[in-house]
Parts: structure tokens; sequence; C-alpha cells
């Protein structure tokens, strides 16, 4: 139950966090006539994080166990939402 639990809360708030994000990032794109440029560089950025998060999960492992995963999501989840509140308004 645990698992099927934290699968949705996890999928509606990545879904949020998605659709705000791009939606952000396209108010912000200095020049509209380079989207696909600015947009590649944010890909590369969001690739990135995706090949360290493995190498952090495996230490998480090695330091709190399987379970210590879910906590550390959580944290950075939380840490994410913070600063994305922090964000008052968009200047282009």
């Amino acid at each position: 139950m645990g698992i099927i639990t934290y699968a949705f809360a996890a999928g509606i708030g990545m879904g949020l966090w998605n659709s705000l994000d791009n939606l952000l990032n396209l108010e912000v794109i200095p020049d509209q006539n380079r989207v696909a440029f600015f947009l590649g560089i944010y890909n590369l950025g969001n690739t990135i994080t995706q090949a360290i998060a493995p190498v952090i999960a495996a230490g998480v492992i090695a330091l709190f166990g399987y379970a210590g995963i879910f906590i550390i999501s959580f944290i950075f989840s939380l840490i994410g939402g913070i600063l994305i509140l922090q964000i008052k308004s968009v200047k282009r």
C-alpha cells in the first residue's frame, strides 16, 4: 500500500512540476527565435542530474538501506517545492 501511495503522490507531483517548469521556462527564454537552443540546454541540465541520481541513490542505500531512498526523495522534493515558491515574478 505504501508503494502505491508513493507512486500516486509522486506521479501527481511530477506532473505538476513538469507543467509549471515548462511554462516558466518558456516565459523566461530571452530570444524567442532561439527557443530550441535554450530548451536543449535545459534538457542537458535534466539529463546530467538523472545521470548523477543513481550514484546518489547507491550512496543512500549503502548508508540507510533501500527505505532511505524514499526519505531522501521526499527531502529533495520538499526543497524543490520551497525553492519554487520563492519565485515571485518572472522578468524577460
